[in-house]
């Protein structure tokens, strides 16, 4: 400042030159100090606020991790025990299927064994009756052979006797001539004894042979008779004994199929690896998982503190569902003298129609023939105007409903992006479970539900629509889900108060930390602001029931409007005959934007969903790790 004054003094200036250069200056530059200063320390702030939530959160991770560890653990314990018992019956089934299958097949051998030993006996038996009176029958017709053939044998000496004397001729004459000389010879000297006696001997020997012939014949048919006899109750027998073998066979088969399903179940779990592999493994995970327990009084004494803002934040939001409540009882009443007026309104208009179609059917009867034609024309043309005026508002329809589908799509989109779908990394071995519970337990922590901006625009811009005593406004439903949440956090809150004082902890927290977990969340300030602005809507705005809000002149102009622009839409645009062709290009691009839409959306589900089958495997083997560490420990 004496530096100024001096330069001041030497330069001829003043002091009102003093106050209007250098106090500005100095004015403007605390301004910027003062506005950098709270930027800075807002944005410390958020800093501090934001390490100690992740602080919290990280912990809370941790201290789930470990719950659900144990209980995992637990449940590959159980698991374990199942298949071991399991294992046990199956070998006891194995042994007791084995033991049964080698008696049955003993029995079976031994049976058919004393059955074909039977059968070979009676064959034998038969075999051998059969061959000794077949060697004694064969045995006489030998002896009957042989002594027929000795009658042969002299009668072809005799003929060759015959032969060798004089005056032979071996011509069949000659015989017939020397059989008739025999025969006349016979005749006239009956007393010449050789030629008869041998007669008599060859007709003996032929009747002999004839008799023995017939016998033989009829000791074969005996014999066949007899071997038919044995032989076919032996076929029959073998026939049996077939079947019964194959069905034997059968049985043996479906026996050895499983006893070699029942050894492949043994192999494979012979072949797994064993229980003690899987407690090394289990053990180590344990071990590794141990060494994150050093925060564990830290972890009980947020979540202590976190239940103590859990509760506070319930009697709030309490408190605020009664004020809502007695907000929701004024708009219904307001809602029913609206109705109400506009009843009487709608009545009023009814009854004022009537009376200009009464008019309108008076002047129709006094006109003439030329003014009934033209009144005709005019109706016809006021038709034609009117189905315009129709197709137009369905066309103005349509495109509100496409923009609408539009917006609702790009709304969706956004709200895809900014909200994006929760896929746990491939590298953490946190179950999905615990995502749901960490982001339950960040809801109790907060206590607050969201609330949208554009509900509550709705809510202080449109009207309440309600039926049989309920609110179907956005603003209503939010209310409704605010106390639904809000009852629900209550009772999880009061449910875990008796875990959360099980664990004894003497940490104290940090002013930072406190004040990190104790600060009001985004969420709770825009419920306030939601309350408050209902408050202030409520308020600002009195009670109009039974008062006119527009003069009588206002309403006629406004009335004179709405005839003047529906005369203004009834006429033809330019752009009318061309409109349903845009209409249709503009459906067909949606068409190809909601294809697109639902391909991306498709090929995000895939990928979601191998992410998580690649998670719930490396969940399963931290199952195993950790339940074998359990079961060392």
């Amino acid at each position: 400042m004496s530096d100024h004054v001096l330069r001041d003094g030497i330069t001829g200036n003043g002091p009102g030159d003093i106050n209007s250069c250098d106090v500005a200056e100095l004015a403007k530059r605390v301004s910027e100090l003062e506005i950098t200063l709270n930027n800075v320390l807002h944005e410390k702030k958020l800093q501090e606020e934001d390490f100690a939530q992740k602080r919290a959160k990280f912990k809370e991770i941790f201290l789930l991790r470990e719950d659900e560890l144990v209980k995992e653990a637990t449940t590959a314990r159980e698991e374990k025990n199942r298949l071991e018992e399991e294992l046990l019956g199956l070998k006891a089934a194995a042994a007791v299927i084995e033991s049964t299958k080698q008696e049955e097949i003993k029995s079976l051998k031994q049976k058919y064994e004393e059955e074909v030993a039977s059968f070979q006996k009676v064959m034998d038996e038969a075999t051998s009756v059969a061959s000794e009176e077949t060697a004694r029958a064969y045995q006489k017709e030998r002896e009957r052979l042989l002594e027929l053939n000795e009658s042969m044998a002299m009668e072809l000496e005799e003929i060759r006797g015959q032969e060798r004397r004089p005056g032979f001729v071996p011509e069949a004459g000659s015989k017939i001539l020397t059989g008739f000389s025999k025969t006349f010879r016979s005749l006239a000297s009956p007393g010449s004894s050789p030629t008869t006696a041998k007669e008599e001997k060859a007709a003996a020997d032929a009747k002999q042979e004839a008799e023995n012939l017939e016998q033989s014949m009829l000791q074969a048919q005996q014999h066949a008779e007899i071997m038919k006899s044995l032989v076919m109750p032996l076929e029959e027998e073998i026939k049996k004994l077939k079947e019964t073998n194959t069905k034997v066979v059968e049985e043996n088969r479906l026996l050895h199929n499983k006893v070699e399903k029942l050894q492949s179940k043994v192999d494979d779990f012979q072949r797994a690896k064993s229980p003690s592999e899987e407690v090394k493994d289990l053990s180590a995970v344990l071990e590794r998982e141990k060494s994150s327990r050093t925060d564990l009084e830290l972890f009980v004494a947020v979540l202590q503190k976190q239940k103590d803002v859990a509760q506070d934040n319930v009697d709030k939001l309490e408190k605020d569902l009664k004020d809502v409540c007695q907000i929701l009882e004024k708009e219904k009443a307001k809602y029913d003298s609206l109705m109400q007026t506009w009843q009487m309104a709608n009545d009023q208009f009814l009854e004022s129609q009537r009376l200009q179609m009464m008019d309108m059917r008076r002047l129709e009867s006094v006109l003439t023939e030329e003014q009934q034609r033209q009144v005709a024309v005019l109706q016809r043309e006021d038709l034609q105007r009117e189905e315009q005026e129709k197709r137009v508002r369905e066309l103005e329809e349509k495109r509100q409903k496409l923009d609408q589908e539009v917006e609702k799509g790009l709304r969706n989109e956004l709200n895809e992006e900014s909200h994006p779908i929760p896929i746990p990394p491939a590298s953490s071995s946190r179950p999905p479970q615990e995502n749901v519970f960490s982001s339950s337990s960040r809801a109790e922590v907060t206590a607050a539900p969201d609330i949208n901006p554009d509900d509550l625009a709705e809510f202080e811009g449109t009207t309440v629509t309600a039926s049989d005593g309920e609110f179907s406004s956005p603003m209503h439903r939010r209310i409704s889900e605010i106390e639904t949440t809000g009852s629900m956090d209550g009772v999880g809150s009061y449910a875990r108060s008796d875990d959360s004082h099980s664990v004894t902890s003497n940490y104290s927290l940090t002013e930072a930390q406190e004040r990190a977990i104790t600060s009001a969340t985004p969420e709770r300030e825009q419920i306030e602001q939601v309350l408050e602005s209902a408050k202030s809507v409520t308020e600002d705005h009195p009670s109009l029931v039974g008062k006119r809000v527009v003069s009588e002149t206002e309403w006629s102009r406004l009335q004179e409007e709405i005839r003047s622009a529906r005369e203004r839409v009834g006429k033809p645009c330019d752009l009318c005959p061309n409109y349903e062709q845009q209409l249709q290009t503009i459906q067909e691009r949606e068409q190809v934007y909601r294809d697109k839409i639902n391909s991306l959306n498709l090929v995000r589900m895939v990928l979601y969903t191998s992410k998580k089958e690649f998670t719930i495997t490396v969940l399963k083997l931290n199952l195993l790790y950790c339940f074998s560490d359990v079961t060392i420990k």
